[in-house]
């Protein structure tokens, strides 16, 4: 499970995120899940940083 850090909001768990990418470019922070489909972006600003957390031993 990846966490997000927003600034002055509260954090957002995304359980079913498999793995993240941030565009040195634009700074957009893109989370994919399951067939690696994108289920949140970010833009830079939106967000300071994600953490990832262990699965306790979930099926993936």
């Amino acid at each position: 499970m990846f966490i997000v850090n927003h600034p002055n909001q509260p954090t957002t768990p995304l359980p079913r995120a498999k793995g993240y990418r941030i565009d040195r470019k634009t700074g957009t922070l893109t989370i994919w899940g399951p067939l690696f489909k994108t289920i949140a972006a970010y833009p830079q600003g939106s967000w300071s940083t994600i953490s990832q957390t262990p699965d306790n031993g979930q099926s993936q």
